[in-house]
């Protein structure tokens, strides 16, 4: 799998409290996925704890996965500058090794089987995660930012 574009979520769980991607993985494993879904999991202190491999397809957007990287930020709708800092980071390097458009990061909620499924992940507008990336200006995540400022 060549990826070609990233997909960012969220877990779900608690703002600010840690989940190890190894629980996360026994909630995938429960649905009856190989391994979790996602291909790296950013803890609330901006940990970044790798899932499957790059070149393996993920299992996070049902209908969308081939060459599409997930990346779950731990919480529900506030993270930390940490997080969005790891997420910032990590996408540049990978963007850099397989020459990804910068604008191919979506989140969740944007394909039309996580709008059947209800889905609002990662409960942020992606549009604030796109001027964020291109120019590094962390003030439009201020909704989203568990510390509540910049």
């Amino acid at each position: 799998m060549k990826p070609d574009k990233f997909t960012v979520h969220c877990s779900d769980s608690a703002n600010g409290v840690r989940v190890d991607i190894s629980e996360i993985r026994q909630w995938h494993l429960a649905r009856g996925f190989t391994d979790v879904g996602y291909h790296v999991v950013i803890q609330p202190d901006g940990e970044i704890q790798p899932g499957r491999g790059l070149n393996v397809v993920g299992a996070h957007v049902k209908g969308a996965n081939e060459g599409n990287l997930g990346i779950c930020l731990v919480g529900r709708d506030k993270f930390s500058k940490a997080q969005f800092d790891a997420m910032a980071k990590w996408i540049e390097n990978v963007r850099r090794i397989y020459t990804i458009d910068p604008w191919e990061v979506y989140g969740h909620y944007e394909f039309p089987s996580a709008r059947e499924q209800g889905k609002t992940c990662p409960n942020m507008d992606i549009r604030r995660i796109h001027w964020f990336l291109s120019t590094g200006d962390s003030r439009g995540l201020l909704p989203y930012l568990a510390e509540g400022k910049v």
